[in-house]
């Protein structure tokens, strides 16, 4: 979906957008001319990512969304679109529950919001559905399912698949995202972070057996566009 799409609209909600990619996203979405609001709860996102944001920032999880929005839902101007972005995304959270019902009771509640409103919908989904099966991938293969991160995610995509036969509904299954914002992330930070910080502190970059894997992935900037 190319910006051309959104050149009518004005006015984004974007969760998680102190996160690595929701903060970029809401940055240029505010540099392109659109009225931003951000929610997120700083579980995992940093306010730092904001810097230069001129935008609402609101302080509140996912789950209470429509809640924490009330007084901006009552006397505002609906949101065009809706950027979900305010998930647990570390697949080695230690708490399967907790990415569960975070990631998926969140997620229907942002979807009630986006229908509620009439906005176009767009969320993040993951690469992690495909697992180690065979290459090249096909998208009707049976997913393997390795982490409660991976299971979370099916299960938003099976809803967002339901809610998408009466409303805009799109899911972006990222590979591997790095680039700007994403230090704030510690450990789950992408392969291209950790090498790129090892050489910068004069370390060889760890390799695992002979470095003849290959991954995806993909530029930051390139998942915002």
């Amino acid at each position: 979906m190319g910006r051309a799409s959104f050149a009518h609209m004005s006015r984004a909600l974007v969760t998680g957008g102190a996160g690595f990619v929701g903060s970029n996203l809401a940055l240029e979405l505010e540099a392109l001319g659109w009225d931003v609001v951000v929610v997120d709860n700083l579980l995992t996102g940093h306010r730092e990512n904001l810097e230069g944001f001129q935008g609402q920032f609101i302080d509140a999880s996912s789950l209470e969304l429509r809640s924490a929005l009330r007084q901006e839902l009552r006397g505002g101007q609906p949101f065009d679109a809706v950027f979900h972005q305010g998930d647990i995304t570390d697949p080695r959270w230690p708490n399967d529950a907790e990415v569960l019902e975070r990631n998926v009771k969140g997620f229907q509640e942002v979807l009630a919001l986006a229908a509620e409103q009439g906005s176009q919908f767009v969320y993040a989904s993951t690469a992690g559905l495909y697992g180690n099966g065979p290459v090249p991938m096909q998208e009707d293969q049976p997913k393997q399912l390795l982490t409660a991160y991976g299971r979370s995610k099916l299960r938003m995509d099976e809803l967002g698949a339901e809610a998408g036969v009466s409303h805009p509904v799109v899911g972006l299954r990222y590979f591997n995202v790095f680039g700007p914002r994403e230090a704030g992330k510690g450990r789950p930070a992408s392969m291209i972070y950790h090498l790129a910080l090892q050489m910068k502190e004069g370390r060889r970059p760890k390799l695992f057996k002979w470095g003849e894997q290959a991954r995806d992935q993909i530029y930051v900037k390139d998942v915002v566009a």
